[in-house]
This record gives C-alpha cells, structure tokens and sequence, in this order.
C-alpha cells in the first residue's frame, strides 16, 4: 500500500481575507483624559555587593571510628558509645574554651566499604577554633582511654 502523493507535502491553496472587526469597549463614549498614564513614584534602591568567596572558613573535627574486628555490637550499644564519644569530645571542647561541637550531617559519610564510621563535628564558636581543634586533635589521637568500647579506634584530623 503506497500513501497518496499530496500527503506530507505543503500545496498552493486560497487565501481568505475576513472583515475588520472592531470593539468599543467605552460604547462610543470618550475615555477619561488619564487612563494609560499612571505615574507611579521610582525609587532607586543603592547598589548590593555580594562577595561568597571571602566567607569565613570555618575548620571542622572529623572523627573516623573503626569498629573492633570480630564482634558484631547490636545497634543500641553503638548508639550509646557515639553519644559517649560526643559527650566526651564535646567536654574537651568545652574545656578548651569553645562553645561546643555542632553536628555537621552535610559533610559525614556514614560507613565505609571497610567498615568505618566517619562523622564530622563543627565548633559552635568559629573565634579561634582551629587552634582548639588542634588541641583536641592531638588529645584525642594520644589518649586512647577516650574511646568507648565498641570502637578499636579513633582518629581524629582537622578538615576543611
């Protein structure tokens, strides 16, 4: 079956002009002297500069924590040694002169292919937190009796 010739092709056809049609929407009465000339005040607001790339850096604790080998601890009792673990690096915070650690969940990864947990903390207080940092650093990577029990180890480092 072929399809006919014409279909799929542009053809000379008539062309059909149709009357003008007009509207009067004022009914052949005269339309007020201000209609289309609204004024409305302009006020020029002061130019707004934005600059993201100067935005204070504030540095971060990342803990990776390494499971023991071998057991397999239930869920709950992980739970309980994170909190412990915050408590504890929290405290060290604290008595470092900072404000404390904050959660950063944008920058965590939950658990690695080898079984790590990495979680990253920031200082609530950025005023001289990367000094504090180090200081926390180098308690936490020295004093293994800091680690709860679930954990073979932790390591702590300062990211960006």
């Amino acid at each position: 079956m072929t399809p006919k010739r014409r279909y799929g092709q542009t053809m000379m056809g008539p062309v059909h002009n149709l009357p003008d049609l007009v509207i009067d929407f004022a009914e052949g009465q005269e339309l007020p002297a201000g209609l289309g000339k609204t004024e409305a005040p302009v006020r020029n607001l002061p130019d707004l500069e934005i600059d993201f790339d100067d935005a204070a850096h504030t540095p971060m604790l990342q803990l990776t924590l390494a499971l023991r080998e071998g057991e397999n601890a239930p869920a709950k009792k992980l739970a309980v040694d994170l909190v412990r673990l915050f408590a504890v690096v929290n405290e060290l915070e604290l008595s470092a002169g900072g404000a404390g650690l904050e959660f950063d969940d944008a920058s965590c990864d939950a658990v690695d292919d080898d079984g790590k947990i990495r979680i990253c903390l920031k200082p609530a207080d950025p005023n001289g937190a990367e000094e504090r940092l180090r200081v926390l650093v180098d308690r936490i990577n020295q004093d293994a009796a800091l680690i709860p029990a679930s954990f073979e180890r932790c390591e702590a480092r300062i990211a960006a």
